[in-house]
Formats: structure tokens, C-alpha cells, sequence
């Protein structure tokens, strides 16, 4: 849909944060023109440590935005990053927990499953440097828990003010770009 020629705000969950920072950052794009911010939702920004080893699920697409495009990289949209830390990864947990589900995804991610996160998306993966950072400590990744996840009701009044804040901040110092 047409914006009026008013900058939209992106709205993106898990993956689609990292895949908006690569469509915005594309030389020559109109959207990063179109766009006043970038709030992601428990999205992994960073790609997989090389030691201890990770699994770059992303067969290194996700390394190459983060390289191309670091942190709030265009400085014409804001950045809020917003993350969970509802669950610590446990590999001693008993299969089947958000504890042990966490261990295994973390590890996958930052290559150590004793972190906090979303039960998907470890805390320290899911910030960008530079963005406007929101941390929830009972917000959880999957809509499989419907009253903890980013985009339940309750969840959402948390960040959700917190974003209008970032966004008339940057109003009230002349930082619009």
C-alpha cells in the first residue's frame, strides 16, 4: 500500500529482521528511502561463531549482512531491536523443555547454549549496536506461547511504547532524516 509519502516503520519477527536489514541496505534501494525505522522481534543478527562452532543455518547469508550492513547501519532509519530472555539453555534439562530447546537453538547461534534468550534466539544475538535496544525478561519467541510471545497484546504494550519513545525522541532532536 502507498504511505502518502510518509516514511513507514518495518515491522519484522525472527528471520525476516535480518532479511529487512539486507533488503534496506541494498545499494541504490528506495525502501531504506521509504523507511523511518526498523523494529525487529527476537531476530538473530549475527551469524554463528566460528569457534566454539556454531551451525550457520543460513549457508553464510546472515554472515554477509552483518558484514555489509553492521549495526544501525543508515543512519536515515531508526533501529529498535526488541528481545526475550524469558529462558536460560540448560543441556542437563530433560528433552522437551523451553530450557533444553534454548540449549540446543543457543548453541546453534552463539556457539554456547548457557545463555539467556527467547527460547530460540539468544539475548546477545538479537541486539544491534547502535539500535534502540529493548530487553523483555519474560518475553518468549513462538507463538506456541501465546501469552509470552513478541506479538501477544500484553507483550506488545510492553515494547510497543517503547518504540513510540525512540521514534519522538528522534523527532524532538532534529534527527529525522
Amino acid at each position: 500500500a502507498a504511505s502518502g509519502g510518509e516514511r513507514v516503520l518495518l515491522l519484522a519477527h525472527s528471520a525476516g529482521g535480518w532479511l529487512a536489514r539486507a533488503a534496506l541496505g541494498r545499494s541504490g534501494g528506495s525502501l531504506a528511502e521509504r523507511t523511518r525505522a526498523l523494529v525487529t522481534l527476537g531476530s538473530p543478527h549475527r551469524a554463528p561463531p566460528l569457534e566454539p562452532p556454531g551451525d550457520d543455518q543460513t549457508r553464510g547469508a546472515l554472515s554477509f549482512v552483518d558484514n555489509s550492513f553492521p549495526g544501525a547501519f543508515l543512519k536515515n532509519v531508526e533501529y529498535v531491536t526488541v528481545a526475550g530472555a524469558a529462558v536460560v539453555g540448560d543441556g542437563e534439562a530433560e528433552r522437551g523443555t523451553p530450557e533444553k530447546e534454548g540449549w540446543i537453538s543457543y548453541r546453534r547461534l552463539v556457539g554456547r547454549g548457557d545463555v539467556p534468550g527467547d527460547g530460540i534466539v539468544p539475548l546477545e544475538n538479537a541486539h544491534l549496536e547502535g539500535a534502540t535496544q529493548v530487553t523483555l525478561p519474560a518475553a518468549r519467541h513462538s507463538i506456541g506461547t501465546p501469552d509470552e510471545w513478541y506479538g501477544a497484546e500484553g507483550v506488545i504494550d510492553t515494547w510497543l511504547p517503547q518504540v513510540t519513545l525512540s521514534l519522538a525522541r528522534q523527532a524532538v532532536v532534529g534527527t529525522i532524516r
